[in-house]
């Protein structure tokens, strides 16, 4: 089953993604093209939640020249070996030991994948903070209008911001706590409306199915 929105279409692919169509990188205006060329691939955030809390990045565009070398975030992040424990839906739940860690660290992760190249080009996670706490991260490429931030809009609930917290020259970080309320409301949904702003101030919009959000977050939480 596809779903579709403006220029764009995403598809069922594996379980725990689903595939951004070749119709996007073709169809958007040059600068949001850059933006799906820079997407990153395929990291998975590295250690409890958190700890991505950063510096706030200037509001400038955020712009990533081609590094030689991997950065070292991204070379932390692939040495982590998740363990897939179940997926429900466009949700995949994954647990893992952190290094100089006793106990596991679980999150569910939903990606979106470039058709093109198979990249990563936007991930979102939902998992704990050092306190317990749900947050979510959402991990998009750069380009995009750091001040902006990602809104994320459910039903006819109101849109809410996600801030951006760091940026890498593979993908900039946005991260917030998530409230009983912003719980629940993924729940009773069936997609969610993410936007980004590109650094051209083009918006780019994704409606990503989010059923089987209540189940990955209880297989977590186990």
């Amino acid at each position: 089953m596809s779903q579709t929105f403006p220029s764009a279409e995403l598809h069922q692919s594996e379980p725990g993604q689903l595939v951004l169509g070749v119709k996007l990188g073709l169809a958007l205006v040059a600068g949001v093209a850059v933006l799906l060329a820079a997407a990153a691939g395929g990291a998975y955030y590295a250690g409890t939640l958190s700890s991505v809390q950063a510096t706030q990045q200037s509001q400038a565009p955020a712009q990533a020249p081609a590094p030689p070398q991997q950065a070292p975030a991204q070379q932390a992040a692939q040495a982590i070996q998740w363990r897939t424990i179940g997926t429900f839906g466009s949700w995949e739940a994954r647990c893992t030991t952190p290094p100089g860690r006793t106990t596991q660290l679980c999150t569910t992760v939903l990606q979106i994948i470039n058709n093109q190249n198979k990249n990563v080009l936007m991930s979102w996670i939902v998992g704990p903070d050092e306190k317990g706490a749900l947050q979510s991260i959402f991990q998009t490429p750069t380009g995009v209008m750091i001040a902006n931030g990602v809104d994320i809009k459910i039903g006819n609930a109101a849109a809410r911001k996600v801030s951006y917290q760091s940026c890498n020259p593979q993908q900039c970080t946005a991260s917030g706590s998530m409230n009983d309320a912003f719980v629940k409301e993924i729940m009773a949904a069936e997609r969610a409306n993410v936007t980004l702003t590109a650094a051209n101030d083009q918006a780019l919009n994704f409606g990503i199915p989010v059923a089987g959000f209540d189940k990955a977050l209880a297989a977590i939480k186990k």
